[in-house]
């Protein structure tokens, strides 16, 4: 996945489930399944993609894996905000936050509340937006999460041009790209 040959990571994947469905291996399966959904998901194959991670968080049900079903609530909330399908996101994803935060996981707490802020920026709620999407920077920057680091300073970018202060909104995207390349 991190060298982005999705079509041959999934066939991979798809090898490896053969060998977990025959072990019987409910968390193999569940981890596989997700990995599926994440290289169809970057291909553009979300309906496949949410297949995939809905048959990934049955696994971590089976398992009572509390950290996979975080996992794959970041996930569908993710491909449930690209659809622009904000009435599936939102309970999801504040479900994958409170998980998060129980579980005291700082990388997907940092991502729950990038997911949070995203929606809310989504429907127009930009002064709760700001504030998750900055509670998200600080933990990133906490934690030396790059990607969240990226991630929220890219949206927190785009609220400060909403907010029409330029400077700002240019200090965050200048930010983004810095860690990005």
């Amino acid at each position: 996945l991190a060298l982005q040959q999705y079509d041959l990571a999934i066939t991979q994947f798809n090898q490896s489930l053969k060998i977990e469905k025959s072990s019987n291996n409910k968390l193999g399966l569940a981890i596989n399944y997700h990995n599926i959904g994440y290289a169809q998901e970057a291909l553009g194959k979300l309906d496949d993609a949410v297949t995939n991670y809905k048959k990934s968080l049955s696994y971590n049900n089976a398992i009572n894996s509390e950290i996979g079903r975080v996992i794959c609530y970041n996930s569908l909330g993710g491909i449930y905000l690209k659809k622009e399908n904000y009435e599936d996101a939102e309970p999801i994803i504040k479900e994958a936050l409170e998980k998060a935060l129980k579980l005291d996981d700082q990388f997907y707490i940092a991502s729950s509340y990038i997911n949070l802020g995203q929606l809310e920026l989504a429907l127009g709620k930009v002064s709760s937006a700001k504030e998750n999407l900055e509670t998200a920077l600080k933990i990133s920057k906490t934690y030396n999460l790059k990607s969240s680091v990226a991630e929220s300073s890219k949206l927190l970018s785009k609220i400060n041009q909403l907010d029409q202060d330029f400077k700002a909104a240019l200090d965050y995207y200048k930010k983004a790209v810095e860690i990005e390349n």
